[in-house]
């Protein structure tokens, strides 16, 4: 109950972010606003939250301090109607915006879980999960129909991540962070003028979490994170009709084998049938139940992400020690299982926004592309036990590791024309083009 009423007591101070600018100005009799109003851009235009006639959750540059918001996982908590997993580290993620989803999302080819993510704007196709929270000016959270407006992937909603830019005036922040299980950050962030009509910022980022669970195969801790980033962006207007930003990202993550367990058939309570634990007649065991209904507790961590530790094969239930069939020639191994593990990346992101304004018309034309260099590898233990054997040797890929690198290039290109926003009668006409490229290959001890 404790744990509810503190989420409850958060939910409503981040309402309260929101409604405040509403009730300022019902009580000022000069009309004037008191306090800042949150500015959206969720129609692709800059207009107040209390405005914008589409569902649309937002976070202000002190809404990210004041709730300490570090991830994707964190905005989730506070946005109602967005629900966030993910699967496999910081690797796969699925967010969802009003359930609609597909649970195959990230982890299946070609299967998008139909919300997009986009940085100042621009598509992002990869993992987000390592962006700087200290580099960000605003978060939209566009929820519903309304959100198709961002083009690829947004049937269900959109997530769009505005980045701070360039000051006129100069200036600097600083963040140190320490937790418990060797959490540790470092950030800082500087910005100024360069030139007459260009401004621009630099921020820096060194994060570090050291792992909370044990590998009781290996004796060592898993699920270590670690991530450095390093981004610029240049602000540049010459003229009052013309302004245009470049944003230029490098982030490199090296994280640990991932806390995955395993929850095994002698475990199962309902619905007796021929996947049952009973129905392997060299398990020993007698339990015919082939599902398991209720919530799954926590399991201890045993995998084969390096030589066991004790020299003795961690038993699990219904898997006897000298277990040997067609299909299982070798049930327990204590050796290397998997020839990576973890998650190493290395992402370079390009981005630029133009706008034109035809003088007082009120037409303007916009321009945004995109450019993403990824280069990802990700291992992990897919049987999620200390079951260890290979299928065809032991220089080939282990029979149940799902080891693999990917080079992926994105270029992405967005042309608008927009007619007065403040006319009754208003509208955009734009050309979106979007090519991904994506070499895969498995990791094998024979390859690493």
């Amino acid at each position: 109950m404790k744990k509810c009423f503190l989420m409850a007591g958060a939910a409503a101070f981040a309402l309260s972010v929101q409604v405040a600018p509403a009730i300022a100005q019902e009580v000022e009799d000069e009309g004037e606003l008191k306090q800042d109003t949150i500015i959206v851009s969720a129609r692709k235009k800059e207009e107040s939250l209390l405005e914008a006639p589409v569902a649309v959750s937002a976070f202000d540059s002190s809404a990210i301090e004041n709730l300490q918001l570090e991830s994707v996982d964190d905005i989730a908590r506070f946005t109602p109607g967005l629900s966030f997993s993910k699967a496999f580290g910081r690797s796969t993620e699925r967010p969802v915006i009003r359930g609609q989803s597909n649970v195959l999302a990230g982890v299946q080819f070609g299967v998008e879980s139909g919300t997009a993510y986009f940085i100042d704007g621009v598509y992002y196709s990869g993992s987000i999960q390592n962006l700087d929270p200290n580099d960000l000016q605003r978060v939209e959270v566009i929820k519903g129909p309304q959100s198709a407006l961002y083009g690829r992937n947004t049937y269900a909603g959109a997530i769009n991540f505005i980045t701070r830019g360039g000051a006129d005036e100069y200036e600097g922040s600083g963040k140190v962070r320490y937790g418990t299980n060797g959490t540790r950050e470092y950030s800082a962030s500087l910005a100024g003028p360069l030139l007459p009509g260009l401004t621009g910022r630099l921020s820096v980022r060194d994060y570090e979490y050291g792992g909370e669970h044990r590998n009781l195969v290996t004796e060592e801790l898993v699920g270590q994170e670690s991530t450095f980033s390093l981004s610029g962006v240049l602000d540049w207007k010459p003229v009052e009709s013309f302004d245009s930003r470049l944003r230029v990202n490098f982030t490199e993550d090296r994280d640990g084998a991932l806390p995955l367990f395993l929850q095994t058939a002698e475990q199962n309570n309902c619905l007796p049938g021929y996947r049952s634990q009973a129905f392997w007649s060299r398990s020993g065991s007698t339990n015919r139940n082939q599902y398991y209904c209720g919530v799954i507790a926590p399991q201890p961590v045993q995998l084969n992400t390096g030589p066991d530790a004790d020299g003795i094969p961690n038993l699990i239930p219904g898997v006897p020690i000298n277990a040997t069939n067609v299909f299982l020639p070798r049930a327990y191994g204590l050796t290397d299982g998997t020839a990576f593990d973890g998650i190493a990346r290395d992402l370079y992101v390009v981005s630029s926004i133009s706008t034109l304004r035809f003088g007082d018309t009120g037409w303007e034309m916009g321009l945004l592309a995109g450019y993403s260099d990824e280069h990802l590898k990700t291992g992990y233990d897919s049987d999620h036990s200390p079951v260890n054997f290979f299928l065809f040797g032991p220089a080939a890929e282990p029979f149940f590791a799902n080891t693999n690198r990917k080079d992926i290039e994105d270029y992405s290109a967005e042309f608008q024309l927009r007619s007065p926003q403040d006319a009754r009668l208003r509208g955009m006409i734009g050309l979106y083009l979007y090519d991904q490229l994506i070499n895969e290959g498995d990791i094998t001890f024979a390859n690493p």
